[in-house]
């Protein structure tokens, strides 16, 4: 009798062992593809710099929103902003690369805005609106691009000062 009592004991904690074992796998396998389906698809939005991974972290919209709206600053609207979307309008033809469109746009028009805002005297303009696209404002640039943009508003300083 104890020996079927221990066999009946064994086969019962044996096939709980195994119904216990066959759904902690059950539950591990779906964790796993879940977690798999997570990182495929947060990898794919960080490849292709979409939702939180953008890149572009200025856009022409807001850009126009700040100066172009109301009226609030006609020469920075004019002298900068309208020539900054018309030189991003040219280079995104161009190129069918468009990371940083609005940042190249901005380092590649500035001797024109430059011209701008001089006939209408109005060169300090200028540092105020890279103050703004450099960090005030919640906006940020890229390291290279502040450096450039630093050393843009140096140049104007410089400029300015004789």
């Amino acid at each position: 009798m104890i020996m079927s009592l221990s066999i009946i004991l064994i086969t019962s904690l044996s096939i709980l062992t195994f119904v216990v074992l066959w759904y902690l796998t059950k539950f591990f396998v779906r964790i796993f593809i879940l977690l798999f389906i997570l990182i495929v698809g947060f990898s794919y939005l960080y490849i292709n710099n979409i939702g939180p991974f953008n890149k572009e972290l200025i856009e022409i919209d807001l850009i126009k929103d700040k100066y172009c709206v109301d009226n609030e600053d006609e020469d920075i609207c004019n002298c900068i902003v309208r020539i900054i979307e018309s030189r991003a309008d040219s280079i995104s033809l161009n190129n069918s690369d468009k990371k940083f469109l609005i940042h190249k746009s901005i380092i590649d028009s500035y001797q024109q805005s430059m011209e701008c805002l001089e006939k209408r005297d109005a060169k300090t303009k200028y540092k105020k609106f890279l103050a703004d696209i450099a960090g005030i404002n919640d906006w940020s640039l890229p390291d290279s691009l502040e450096f450039k943009t630093k050393e843009i508003s140096n140049k104007l300083l410089e400029n300015i000062n004789q």
